[in-house]
C-alpha cells in the first residue's frame, strides 16, 4: 500500500494526488498549471527585455490566431504583467494583440468573434484586427517585390490579393505565399506601431513542423530565422516563448485551468491527410499533420529537431545592410550563390523554386 500511494503522489508537491502525466512524470493539476506557466517566463527573462525608461516600456506585438498555442501564451503573458504591475508599480513590457482576417488562412469559425471575446477576457492590452489585404496598403513595396509571383496594384487591396493567389499552381505555392504575406503583414505592422519585437505563438510542435518543411522547400539555410530567437532581417527581432512546450501539453493545459476557455480556443488540432488528397495538400499541412498525429509518439525526437535548429547560427555579416538579400522572402544569399552567373541574383534557390509554380508574371505592378 505505502508503494502505491507514493506513486500517485505528485512529483513535484508530494502532497497531491497525480492526475496528468508530463514526460513521465505525475503532477497534480496545480503542478501541472505553475510546470506549463514556467517555461515561457523563463524564456521572457532570457530575453532581457529591458524599458528604456520606467515611464515608457517596450512595445512587443503578438500575433494571435485564435489557436491554443497564442491564446495560451496570452493568458500566461497576461498573469505575469499582472503580477509585475501588483508587485511594482510598473510593467516590463506591453503587449499589442494583432489577429489577421483571412478567411483563406482559417476556416469554420469567425475571427471578429474570437477577437472580441479575447478583447472582453484580457481588456488591460491594445488590440487590433487587420484584414490580410492591408497588407498591400501598410507594405508599400510588396507589388514590386512580388511582382515576379503574379503581384499586382489592383483597385482595391482584395483584388491585389485575389490576383497574386489566383497565380499559384499548387497547393504548396499557395500557402508559401499566403505565409509571406502573413508575415510582410505583421512586419509591416509591428514597424508601422512601433514595436520593439514580436512573440511569436509557436509550439514546440509547431516549430518542427516548420523546420522539416523549410528543409523540404529549400529553405534549410534560414533556420536560424525560422526558429531561433534573436534578430532577423526583417529588421526586428522574432521571439518563441513558447518553444519548450508541446502542442499536446497546451491543449491539456487549457483543460487543467479554472477558468473557461472553451469561448476562447480554437482547438485546430490537424488531422491525417488522406491519400486521394495528398494532391491537394501542401507540405506545410502535410507535415504540420505528422507532426501533430505521428510525432506524439517521439517528443524527445521532435525536441531535438527544435533544439539543433535553434543552435544554428548564420553569419552577422547576413544582418548587415550590405548583405544580399532575396527581393521575395528577404532572406540573406549566400555569396557563392549571390556570385554566380545567374539571370536572377537577387532571387534565392527556394523563391527560384516558388516562382516555377506560379503562373508567369503579369507585368510590373502598376499604380
Amino acid at each position: 500500500m505505502p508503494a502505491a500511494q507514493l506513486f500517485n503522489d505528485c512529483a513535484d508537491c508530494h502532497s497531491m494526488e497525480a492526475s496528468i502525466d508530463v514526460r513521465k512524470r505525475w503532477l497534480c493539476r496545480q503542478c501541472f498549471i505553475k510546470y506549463i506557466g514556467s517555461k515561457p517566463v523563463k524564456r521572457i527573462k532570457s530575453y532581457r527585455l529591458k524599458e528604456e525608461v520606467i515611464e515608457q516600456p517596450q512595445k512587443l506585438l503578438l500575433p494571435v490566431s485564435g489557436g491554443v498555442s497564442s491564446v495560451v501564451l496570452l493568458q500566461i503573458l497576461d498573469g505575469l504583467l499582472q503580477r509585475q504591475f501588483s508587485n511594482r508599480g510598473r510593467k516590463s513590457y506591453e503587449l499589442h494583440l494583432l489577429m489577421v482576417e483571412a478567411p483563406s488562412l482559417v476556416s469554420n469559425r469567425s475571427v471578429a468573434a474570437t477577437f472580441d471575446r479575447l478583447k472582453q477576457k484580457f481588456p488591460s492590452h491594445t488590440f487590433s484586427l487587420v484584414p490580410l489585404p492591408e497588407v498591400f496598403k501598410l507594405d508599400s513595396s510588396i507589388c514590386e517585390d512580388l511582382s515576379d509571383l503574379g503581384a499586382q496594384r489592383g483597385k482595391t487591396p482584395q483584388a491585389s490579393l485575389d490576383t497574386l493567389l489566383s497565380c499559384s499552381k499548387t497547393a504548396s505555392s499557395r500557402t508559401d505565399v499566403l505565409q509571406l504575406l502573413l508575415t510582410r503583414l505583421i512586419v509591416a505592422f509591428a514597424k508601422v506601431n512601433a514595436c520593439n519585437g514580436i512573440l511569436w505563438g509557436h509550439s514546440n510542435s509547431r516549430l518542427a513542423a516548420k523546420a522539416l518543411s523549410s528543409v523540404s522547400k529549400g529553405r534549410g539555410g534560414y533556420l536560424p530565422f525560422d526558429v531561433a530567437d534573436g534578430p532577423t532581417p526583417w529588421g526586428i527581432a522574432f521571439y518563441y516563448p513558447l518553444r519548450d512546450l508541446f502542442k499536446s501539453e497546451l491543449a491539456m493545459y487549457t483543460s487543467a485551468l479554472p477558468d473557461d476557455f472553451s469561448g476562447l480556443v480554437v482547438h485546430d488540432v490537424a488531422s491525417a491527410p488522406t491519400y486521394t488528397a495528398l494532391r491537394a495538400t501542401s507540405i506545410d499541412d502535410l507535415l504540420s499533420a505528422y507532426i501533430n498525429n505521428q510525432g506524439e509518439k517521439y517528443p524527445s525526437l521532435m525536441a531535438n529537431v527544435v533544439r539543433t535548429a535553434g543552435k544554428l547560427q548564420m553569419p552577422v555579416s547576413a544582418l548587415k545592410q550590405s548583405a544580399s538579400t532575396c527581393g521575395i522572402c528577404a532572406m540573406p544569399i549566400p555569396e557563392t550563390m549571390a556570385s554566380q552567373e545567374s539571370d536572377e541574383p537577387n532571387i534565392c534557390y527556394a523563391c527560384q523554386r516558388l516562382k516555377l509554380e506560379t503562373i508567369s508574371s503579369r507585368g510590373p505592378c502598376y499604380q
